[in-house]
């Protein structure tokens, strides 16, 4: 908007002396810039504060300036003004000033509208114009590219036309829900410029994913069929019901995953490349080892609690993993380690620097050899007490060790290299609680892995703690009390590596403790030494009732810690029962990524596809083991097992959320699923044959039953060694079959 100023000069003078200078004197101007006034195009006045006027005899005067004439401020040139001073009725001086109207530059003011990249124009990528299709309960990603690149507003608004068929998220994430054909538009903020993409969802046929229940009879051994059996009375136990989440997740060491950027280190992208894979398998969530920043392979020693790996991605791609997962209904954990840290980690460097001066000196537990600690030992018999001073084990650390620390030895229960923290300190615990809430609020993950919970309060760690699992249980219920107030549903499933009496405790803080003992009968039944799974379990139930009747449990086989399961039984048909029975049992089960596969090795790259081709290569102990491809197109696979008995548990009410009732009989081992909400009702019986000679026929209480899940053919001859078979039943027999 062109701007009009009216100037009219006029030069008053007001002297900065007590007398008045005599009409004989002479005024001198001063003008900055060599008697040019430079301002900006569309200024409202002009600036005279570079205008001085004194007097030959050494007086100073001020100028009061007004001007006539008229000049346009909005255009860019120069003007000759003249400026008069008046003393009385006489003329002492007068001077010529050019005035330069000049264009303000982008870098004085960017936010000029001619500064400002607008975009002109918004489109699909390559990649995305073919995309004209998904499947129900799979996924892709539009892409799109703004002109100009470098816009200055490259935010988009997307929509789907119709959300019960296909979603898309803030990354441009597509998923399918069920068939149907679906609109999704993409807006650009900055000038409202769209583009659409149609996409239809269609549920896969047989062609596509021959592993679906309905495309394979032969696989799947006609599990319709309804068998009459005669009836007979069998004895059972008193049951509980308990409804509660019954999700299947994954423990994933993203390093040794997937490569989605082909750079041979597992990354975020390679985890969101296989999200259809995890959906496949039935898996509900997902558990991410360590992804905080850290410099140790494995991640257990955190560097800094406030931003990821670089190794795997960065914050962004982090946030835009969690997103994908959730848009295939997967749930995100995240290990969280708060029995030590990093010694790389700056608050932990301060006290190295800086000695008993730091601020955080008493974020960690130090004493003197006067103290009755000193060479105390850990659980394991390790030495758990180190003096920092003139030590190499930091070897990138720049600074001497204040001297202040000479004496004295910092407590780290695993290794010089993981300090432990001192949560006895109040500040502590709000720095562990604040990183918790953080990470949910900020990243949107759905809770934690805690590690090493029953380390928190360590053997010979602390003076005056006389019970350690009270100690570290009011510690988890702290925690978890402030996660609740960012997130009400939060999931925290802690590790304790201790005996089931122990851990059972740690649930009175509402968490899950993982069910060690579960794993240990499981190798102990399929191995063929236990003949009582079920009852024996059922104490570990019994266990976690005392403290939470609403536990969430957590069973497992193996995980990162432990050698595989496959490796320790060291048998096919051990491995799949194995399996098969962690799948039945109620809780959240959790995967050790590979698992599935019959994998070797502990924390050894996945196994996608060509053991050489591929970006993350399989070790030469899992070298004999066949990849996820040619296990998908083996109907008998391991892994095709996996998906089927998921599948299976995913669609029934009893396996997914129903109480748990212990059977066996005659050598054969089990237990009932019950679930009874009021108006669903559902019966089911798991059986498994741990012996290396087929079974009998199924026990002839049962007087009709539907397969749900069989490892291999079965009939009514018998039932094959080391194999498990699941059967519905019908539920008004509940109580004649359980008493």
């Amino acid at each position: 908007m062109k701007k009009l100023l009216v100037l009219l000069f006029v030069l008053l003078l007001t002297l900065t002396a007590c007398t008045k200078p005599t009409i004989e004197s002479t005024i001198i101007f001063s003008i900055e810039n060599n008697h040019e006034i430079d301002m900006y195009q569309f200024e409202d006045e002009i600036d005279l504060s570079g205008i001085t006027a004194f007097s030959d005899d050494g007086m100073n005067y001020t100028p009061f300036i007004e001007v006539t004439g008229t000049y346009d401020l909005d255009v860019i040139g120069n003007y000759n003004l003249v400026l008069e001073v008046t003393e009385n009725n006489g003329a002492f001086a007068s001077i010529s000033v050019v005035l330069n109207i000049i264009d303000k530059s982008c870098e004085i003011d960017p936010l000029q509208d001619k500064c400002i990249k607008h975009v002109t124009e918004i489109s699909f990528d390559s990649s995305s114009v073919l995309i004209t299709r998904i499947y129900i309960d799979d996924f892709a990603k539009l892409t799109w590219e703004i002109s100009p690149s470098d816009a200055d507003n490259t935010n988009v608004t997307l929509s789907s036309s119709d959300d019960s068929i296909a979603t898309i998220n803030e990354y441009g994430y597509i998923f399918g829900h069920k068939e149907g054909s679906v609109t999704f538009t993409i807006t650009t903020q900055d000038g409202n410029f769209s583009i659409q993409k149609v996409v239809s969802v269609l549920e896969k046929n047989c062609t596509v994913d021959p592993t679906q229940d309905k495309c394979a009879d032969a696989m799947l051994l006609d599990y319709s069929r309804v068998v009459s059996l005669p009836d007979e009375n069998v004895s059972g136990t008193d049951y509980n019901l308990i409804y509660v989440n019954n999700k299947i997740y994954y423990e994933i060491f993203v390093r040794k995953f997937a490569d989605g950027d082909d750079d041979y280190i597992g990354d975020f992208q390679g985890i969101i490349d296989n999200l259809a894979y995890l959906k496949k398998l039935g898996v509900g969530g997902i558990w991410l080892m360590p992804i905080m920043d850290s410099r140790s392979d494995h991640g257990y020693e955190t560097d800094n609690y406030y931003d990821v790996n670089s190794d795997y991605g960065t914050m962004a791609d982090f946030k835009e993993m969690v997103a994908a997962a959730h848009g295939m209904g997967i749930d995100v954990i995240i290990d969280l380690v708060v029995n030590h840290m990093g010694a790389r980690n700056a608050i932990f460097q301060d006290v190295l620097i800086n000695g008993v001066n730091s601020d955080y000196y008493d974020w960690f537990t130090w004493i003197d050899s006067s103290d009755p600690r000193f060479g105390t030992l850990g659980q394991w018999g390790q030495q758990i007490w180190y003096n920092p001073s003139n030590r190499d084990w930091l070897t990138d650390y720049k600074y001497d060790v204040h001297s202040s620390l000479n004496n004295l030895y910092f407590c780290a229960y695993f290794s010089d290299w993981m300090p432990d923290l001192n949560v006895q300190n109040p500040e502590v615990v709000d720095y562990i609680n604040n990183v918790g809430k953080w990470w949910i609020t900020e990243t949107g993950i759905d809770g934690y892995r805690m590690d090493a919970t029953s380390h928190i309060y360590g053997h010979n760690e602390f003076l005056g703690i006389t019970d350690r699992d009270e100690a570290n249980k009011n510690f988890l219920t702290q925690f978890h009390d402030a996660l609740e107030t960012v997130d009400s549903d939060v999931f925290v499933v802690v590790e304790a590596w201790e005996s089931y009496q122990t851990y059972a405790k740690y649930t009175a803080s509402d968490v899950s403790a993982f069910n060690f003992q579960a794993g240990y009968w499981i190798r102990d039944s399929v191995n063929g030494s236990m003949d009582d799974f079920g009852y024996s379990i059922k104490k570990v139930y019994d266990e976690f009732a005392k403290y939470n009747i609403n536990h969430i449990d957590t069973p497992f086989l193996t995980n990162h810690d432990q050698t595989r399961i496959a490796k320790e039984l060291n048998s096919p048909e051990k491995t799949r029962l194995a399996g098969e029975i962690l799948l039945t049992l109620p809780g959240s089960p959790f995967l050790y990524y590979g698992e599935e596969l019959g994998m070797l090795g502990m924390r050894t790259n996945m196994l996608w596809g060509e053991y050489y081709d591929d970006r993350i290569s399989a070790s030469f102990e899992d070298l004999s083991i066949d990849t996820v491809s040619e296990q998908l197109a083996n109907q008998n696979s391991l892994l095709n097992s996996y998906i089927r008995l998921a599948t299976a548990r995913n669609n029934s009410l009893a396996l997914s959320y129903g109480s748990f009732v212990p059977y066996y009989t005659d050598g054969l081992d089990g237990f009932y699923r019950v679930f009874d909400n009021g108006s669903d009702k559902e019966l089911v019986i798991v059986l498994f044959n741990n012996s290396s000679v087929s079974f009998q026929a199924i026990p002839s209480e049962f007087t009709s039953y539907e397969i749900l899940y069989s490892s291999y053919d079965y009939n009514i001859g018998g039932l094959s060694p080391r194999s498990l078979i699941v059967l519905k039943l019908p539920y008004e027999l509940r109580d004649t079959l359980i008493n």
